[in-house]
């Protein structure tokens, strides 16, 4: 976990823009809002017709997205649904078999409720949240709005020019 948090601490505000854009426009797990991590076993095809065999399928907000192209990897099925079983995969990605402490567990609570008010466009919420972790602040004025499951279905584009625009903004400001 040492070396995940090192990293989220490295990256400057524009980074993490950018890491949240590469989350709405290419994310590693079918993009729901409304869950930090989920999974729904697809039983039936199509056609309506039942499958037997186990087919997880992920769902994550964008923090969980943010969270797999910061580890260039998906979180798998097993670790997905549950932030004690998420911060024990990160661990285990450095450390091998971990024993999480509150303090990790802390942390990724932070960091993903850092991103999930940013995807809303709440600066103020997310600076508080950046600041326990010690990660990038966003000047208040940002212009980046919600991010929405319903935004997402009808314009995606839309989406990802705000934040393109917010990128520009930040690097226009000198907040790179």
């Amino acid at each position: 976990m040492k070396k995940f948090i090192a990293l989220i601490r490295s990256l400057t505000a524009v980074q993490i823009l950018e890491v949240l854009l590469l989350a709405i426009d290419k994310p590693y797990t079918v993009l729901n809002m409304n869950t930090f991590g989920n999974i729904v076993v697809a039983r039936q095809d199509l056609s309506g017709n039942y499958r037997n065999e186990y087919d997880p399928r992920c769902y994550g907000c964008a923090a969980t997205n943010v969270i797999c192209h910061l580890i260039h990897k998906p979180i798998p099925a097993l670790f997905i649904t549950d932030r004690l079983d998420r911060t024990r995969f990160l661990m285990m990605q450095e450390e091998g078999d971990p024993v999480v402490q509150t303090h990790d567990y802390d942390q990724l609570l932070s960091f993903e409720n850092a991103i999930d008010v940013l995807r809303r466009g709440r600066i103020d919420n997310y600076n508080s949240f950046a600041l326990r972790i010690g990660l990038a602040q966003m000047p208040e004025d940002l212009p980046l709005m919600e991010i929405t499951d319903g935004i997402l279905e009808a314009d995606k584009q839309y989406v990802i020019n705000n934040i393109n625009q917010a990128i520009e903004y930040l690097k226009k400001h000198n907040n790179s």
